[in-house]
């Protein structure tokens, strides 16, 4: 099911398109965008959301003691991504760990992406995830902690032309499955987790990174 919505950027027409569900084509979501000079595209935008990321991680972290970082239900940290598309991203991750049922946790994640660009256009690609996952339990061990799951996922591209062409912008949804593994059982929380996305970014990820 698609719906098309008009709007306008400076006078320059903008078709973004809501895609929720499997797409037909074979094409990528990234190879599928236009050549639209968005905010986003704009260097001190990228430096600026890259920044609010890290220094986020880094508060929430400071001021904790190890005990207090072990029991806690909410964790923070910066993640390093590798998508089949969209090829490097960085961007920050959210854990938190419910009560009730005690073994699902929340995860949410943001990534800003620095796809592959030709030599007359420019691309700007992020996503934007929220899923639901279980923790196994391992016997004998806190030191590994598997986890599978699923939720939805928010893909965002555009591309313009250096030369001063049309450009266009795709905002699309889609659907997670997901599955990783934390490490250790003290302050620091290393992971590393496969993420397959079906519709929105539709692509493979690999993501590693720690947690507070």
């Amino acid at each position: 099911m698609q719906s098309f919505f008009e709007t306008s950027l400076s006078g320059t027409p903008v078709a973004v398109t809501l895609d929720v569900g499997l797409r037909a084509s074979g094409a990528s979501y990234l190879e599928r965008a236009e050549p639209i000079r968005p905010i986003w595209e704009r260097p001190i935008v990228r430096r600026t959301v890259l920044m609010f990321l890290v220094v986020a991680c880094a508060s929430g972290a400071q001021g904790l003691n190890a005990q207090e970082r072990h029991t806690r239900q909410v964790h923070l940290g910066p993640q390093l991504s590798y998508g089949s598309s969209s090829k490097l991203g960085l961007g920050g991750r959210l854990h938190a760990n419910l009560r009730s049922p005690d073994r699902l946790v929340i995860i949410g994640a943001f990534d800003w992406f620095f796809p592959d660009e030709g030599p007359d256009d420019s691309r700007t690609y992020w996503e934007l995830n929220g899923n639901v996952a279980y923790r196994f339990k391992i016997e004998g061990t806190t030191a590994v902690a598997p986890y599978a799951g699923g939720g939805l996922n928010i893909a965002h591209s555009s591309r313009r032309s250096e030369g001063g062409g049309d450009g266009s912008s795709h905002t699309d949804l889609g659907v997670n499955l997901l599955g990783g593994t934390l490490f250790g059982s003290g302050p620091v929380l290393p992971f590393f987790e496969l993420r397959v996305e079906l519709a929105g970014g539709e692509q493979f990820v690999l993501t590693g990174g720690v947690l507070f």
